[in-house]
């Protein structure tokens, strides 16, 4: 197996799960999340949640496959990757800024990946 077998799997997964936030995050922009049980009854039917929610199954629908098939010390660093799509995506979606600090983790997660790639030890 090589690692671009797992890294585009992990990578869909990642950025699935980053989508699922966007989505939920815009539902709760709209409207803040209540714990009146008609509104939370209300969330069960809403489109962004369940299409979030939806988003979220499938991501880890494909972690769980990748648990099947790879190492777990290999796996769960490389999910560092949503990290890396919900600031791209907050940034594009939200207008949320960037410092030098958040760019400084990105490339730290960037380079962790690399680094990851060269293991021998994936499965």
């Amino acid at each position: 197996m090589t690692f671009l077998n797992l890294l585009v799997p992990t990578t869909i997964a990642c950025a699935l799960n980053a989508f699922a936030n966007v989505l939920w995050k815009l539902q709760f922009q709209k409207q803040p999340l209540s714990f009146k049980f008609d509104a939370l009854l209300g969330l069960m039917i809403n489109p962004y949640i369940v299409l979030g929610v939806s988003f979220y199954v499938l991501s880890m629908l494909i972690f769980f496959y990748l648990l099947s098939n790879y190492a777990l010390s290999i796996i769960i660093p490389l999910t560092a990757m949503t990290y890396l799509f919900n600031m791209v995506l907050a940034f594009v979606v939200f207008k949320e800024s960037f410092d030098m600090y958040k760019i400084a983790g990105m490339v730290i997660i960037v380079c962790g990946i690399i680094v990851l790639s060269k293991s021998k030890g994936l499965a």
